[in-house]
């Protein structure tokens, strides 16, 4: 039942704000670091690894510059398009893909089974 509701969920938020995404996709694809997705190593149930899927805000390879995995106020480090995205949010949006593969779950267990 999670596993319907991730996709159903998900796959209605993929296909209304696709529109969105695309715009997004094709901004920063001609914009700072002409690159669109950021992967980032995590690990999921069961021990799993997987590839967290976000829209790029900083330039490559920034963990080795300035503070490291540290982002402080004013971050030079930060693409100019990258800090409106990070402003609404909106960097965070692909990771509907992740739940749509299985990787995340939007639903929790205890929304469904509140009294465990």
């Amino acid at each position: 039942m999670i596993r319907f509701l991730d996709l159903f969920f998900s796959g209605l938020a993929i296909l209304f704000l696709s529109p969105l995404i695309i715009s997004l996709i094709v901004i920063l694809r001609f914009t700072g670091e002409r690159k669109v997705f950021y992967l980032q190593n995590r690990v999921g149930k069961e021990r799993k690894l997987f590839k967290l899927i976000k829209f790029v805000t900083m330039i490559e390879n920034s963990a080795r510059i300035g503070t490291g995995t540290i982002t402080i106020e004013n971050d030079p480090r930060i693409l100019p398009f990258g800090f409106l995205l990070r402003k609404t949010k909106f960097n965070e949006l692909p990771q509907l893909f992740n739940v749509f593969l299985g990787n995340m779950t939007l639903i929790r267990y205890y929304m469904l089974h509140p009294n465990p």
